[in-house]
């Protein structure tokens, strides 16, 4: 799980695909293609609600 959390954040980089490096990352240790595909897509709930959570905070604000 560390290892494909590394690989998610490389993809901070510009032009590096996140759900890209954490499928790479997860086929790398071992996972089968669904499983990678499946905690790829997991590992986006977070930064998909966090970045709503800022966007509509800076609505809100701007009111």
């Amino acid at each position: 799980a560390v290892v494909v959390g590394l690989a998610q954040a490389l993809a901070l980089i510009p032009g590096i695909s996140r759900s890209g490096m954490t499928i790479t990352a997860g086929l790398a240790q071992g996972f089968s293609r669904l499983e990678a595909a499946r905690y790829a897509f997991l590992l986006a709930v977070p930064s998909i609600a966090g970045a709503g959570i800022l966007e509509g905070l800076e609505l809100f604000n701007e009111g």
